[in-house]
C-alpha cells in the first residue's frame, strides 16, 4: 500500500502495532539501532534520519520506483523454468534436484538489450547444469545396491 510505504532507508509500517518503526542497520558491524515506533510517519523519518546523521552513515532518501515504473522483459527463445522477475529486476532460474529445490538469480549491469540477453544466457546455463545434474543423480540412485543386500535377479 502506497500510504505504507517510507522512502527513509530504517523506516517502515508496523502491520501489527499499526505504528511506524524506525531501525537502522548497520552493515558495518551487523547490528541495529532501533529507535522506537511513532504514530506520524513525518516524526519515524526525522527520528530515523537523526540517528542515520549520529551514527555517521551518508544516506539520503531515495525515490522508489512502482511496479508499474520497472520495465518488464521478456527473452526472444523463452526457456522453461527461467523467468525474469519484474519486481526484483533480474533473471530467476529455479531447479529441483534430489528433493531440494535450488535457486539462482542474474541481475543484469544495464538493462541493454545485449546485457539482458547475457544474463538470460547466464541464467539458462545454470538451469541446464542443473538438469544435468539432476538427470546423473536419477540415474545414480536406480543403480545403487544397499552394502549387505543382495541384489535381486
Amino acid at each position: 500500500d502506497p500510504n505504507f510505504t517510507s522512502e527513509v532507508p530504517g523506516v517502515q509500517w508496523h502491520k501489527r502495532v499499526q505504528k511506524w518503526q524506525v531501525e537502522i542497520n548497520l552493515k558495518s558491524d551487523q547490528k541495529k539501532i532501533y529507535g522506537g515506533l511513532f504514530t506520524e510517519k513525518a516524526a519515524a523519518e526525522a527520528k530515523a534520519l537523526e540517528i542515520q546523521e549520529k551514527a555517521g552513515l551518508q544516506r539520503q532518501v531515495k525515490p522508489v520506483a512502482t511496479l508499474s515504473e520497472l520495465p518488464e522483459f521478456h527473452p526472444k527463445v523463452p526457456y522453461p523454468g527461467v523467468k525474469w522477475r519484474q519486481p526484483e529486476q533480474q533473471w530467476h532460474a529455479c531447479c529441483a534436484v534430489g528433493g531440494s529445490t535450488r535457486n539462482f538469480r542474474v541481475r543484469p549491469k544495464d538493462h541493454s538489450e545485449a546485457e539482458l540477453e547475457r544474463s538470460f544466457q547466464v541464467a539458462v546455463a545454470w538451469k541446464k547444469k542443473q538438469e544435468k545434474e539432476k538427470e546423473k543423480s536419477g540415474k545414480a540412485v536406480k543403480s545403487k545396491v544397499k552394502p549387505g543386500r543382495k541384489q535381486r535377479k
